[in-house]
């Protein structure tokens, strides 16, 4: 979200013309298989049928793939701007017409800054998902945090869910 007001509020104050902007969204973390893409196409179409976009911005790599799939069917003509967080997620792609800028995930840095502010911590626990970009961040944090592993105890909790696998049982007496 934090990108996004930035690159908008850049765009209003450096662009002499008015501007619009439409965001779009895709639900493929959680939805993701061919039916769902189909449709995500067929609404962009409809959506979007008679209207030139000057450039389009892609905020991971799922945008950016689904973007570079179906640029023919949606949007032949329009330049893409891509961010992403680490460019070997995206080294296999045709980059064509297709600008950017990636970067590294580093987790050992915000350990740092939480054990700058709180010195005295002796446990820290790493929380994630089970979806692949977070089994692949996980991974990372383990191999970055062993070289805490004589100061600190760590704890992984993985492969959770956002409804949760946590179950309660009630007991009821009489």
């Amino acid at each position: 979200m934090l990108v996004t007001q930035a690159i908008r509020s850049t765009l209003k104050d450096k662009w002499k013309a008015p501007i619009q902007i439409f965001d779009e969204g895709q639900d493929g973390f959680r939805i993701p298989n061919e039916k769902y893409e189909a449709e995500l196409v067929a609404l962009l179409q409809r959506k979007y049928e008679g209207v030139h976009l000057d450039l389009i911005f892609a905020f991971s790599p799922p945008a950016l793939r689904f973007l570079l799939k179906h640029k023919g069917e949606l949007f032949p003509d329009s330049p893409i701007v891509f961010i992403v967080n680490e460019q070997k997620r995206i080294a296999d792609l045709k980059l064509e017409n297709t600008t950017g800028v990636s970067g590294t995930i580093e987790v050992a840095p915000t350990l740092d800054l939480a054990l700058a502010f709180h010195p005295q911590t002796e446990r820290v626990v790493v929380a994630a998902g089970n979806a692949p970009l977070e089994r692949e961040l996980m991974a990372l944090a383990k191999k970055d945090f062993r070289r805490y592993e004589d100061r600190l105890a760590f704890t992984y909790l993985t492969d959770l869910t956002c409804g949760g696998n946590a179950s309660a049982t009630r007991s009821s007496a009489g």
